[in-house]
């Protein structure tokens, strides 16, 4: 028995949170964890024919239990094994060969290094004064390595192939002296725009890569550092407005002029027949044809929950639009 291991029931396992549910929402997961004995418990579960367990522990490494179906009553009794995981290890040098202490690694798996979902199939650590650093308990299967340390470029590795029964892995990860990219973000006036974020990613090859970000202060300014030396593409991002278009930027310029279109905005109500909000409501827009009654979705949506069913959409392109409301025991609702 294993006690201490957290365990999160969910309806999504990690591969089809990628692939298929973007209606999932986190919110309604539960959380427990192992007591003494290693047993567990959910209780006042809704009947569902696919939930998932994901249970994580130190000492093992992150298990999944899939496909658990459970009834609209009764006690239902699943069987979660834990079992140890693959190691990589490594050192953290800079290009003259010194050991880089303090660096800060992240071992990513199916979500990739750079989901903006919260998820727990990362992997951290820290190297210690010799630039060594240990990754122990793994899943096995494709990961990526992401390298920072103060005064250096950041560094991502993908293609890590960890495979079941062989390893452990060792990798050795030589960092560059840190380069930077500034400017500033305005908008259509000319003003600078605050609390826009900004992106500055480079590919070197197939495996490797360096992304560094920043925000705008009060007069649009950025800057952004712990890049390697070479060509990045920026991008920005601010809701209700869309870049004019990215550029690409040799590290050291520090005159770089991001220019900002405001966008369109969608406004509305979202109302149940008794006149009362939905609890919770997802607003979608779908484009018009001319002389045609037929629509086309749009990946222009956003989910709601205010309490008066408002809700605020920015639109990215010009167009007329039809406005498609779903929300749970509800039939879709479409404006004209």
């Amino acid at each position: 028995s294993v006690a201490g291991v957290k365990l999160r029931l969910t309806r999504v396992s990690a591969t089809g949170f990628l692939l298929a549910e973007d209606d999932h929402d986190p919110r309604l997961d539960r959380s427990t964890v192992s007591d003494a004995d290693g047993n567990y418990q959910f209780t006042g579960i809704e009947p569902y024919d696919h939930y998932v367990i994901v249970a994580t522990h130190d000492d093992f490494r992150r298990t999944e239990v899939t496909d658990i179906a459970i009834g609209d009553s009764g006690t239902f009794t699943e069987m979660v094994v834990m079992l140890p995981g693959h190691s990589l290890t490594g050192f953290i040098f800079d290009e003259a060969k010194n050991p880089v202490p303090g660096a800060t690694l992240h071992l990513d798996g199916v979500f990739g290094p750079t989901s903006s979902e919260a998820h727990d199939d990362r992997l951290s650590t820290t190297s210690d004064e010799t630039g060594y650093y240990e990754f122990t308990n793994s899943t096995v299967g494709h990961h990526s390595l992401t390298v920072m340390a103060e005064g250096y470029g950041n560094q991502i590795i993908r293609g890590l192939q960890f495979i079941e029964g062989k390893g452990p892995d060792q990798r050795n990860v030589y960092l560059k002296i840190a380069e930077r990219i500034s400017g500033r973000v305005v908008g259509p006036d000319g003003a600078g725009l605050e609390g826009v974020e900004i992106l500055a990613v480079s590919i070197s090859n197939s495996n490797r890569q360096c992304r560094s970000d920043a925000i705008s202060a009060e007069d649009g300014s950025f800057d952004i550092g712990a890049l390697n030396a070479g060509k990045y593409t920026v991008v920005a991002k601010m809701e209700g407005y869309r870049l004019e278009r990215s550029h690409r930027v040799e590290t050291g310029s520090s005159d770089v002029i991001l220019q900002m279109r405001r966008l369109s905005l969608v406004t509305g109500i979202v109302l149940g027949p008794d006149g009362a909000a939905p609890t919770s409501y997802e607003v979608r827009l779908r484009r018009t044809h001319a002389n045609t009654d037929q629509t086309t979705e749009t990946n222009i949506k956003e989910k709601f929950a205010n309490p008066d069913g408002s809700f605020q959409l920015s639109v990215p392109s010009d167009g007329t639009y039809l406005v498609e409301a779903r929300a749970k025991d509800y039939a879709p609702s479409f404006s004209q």
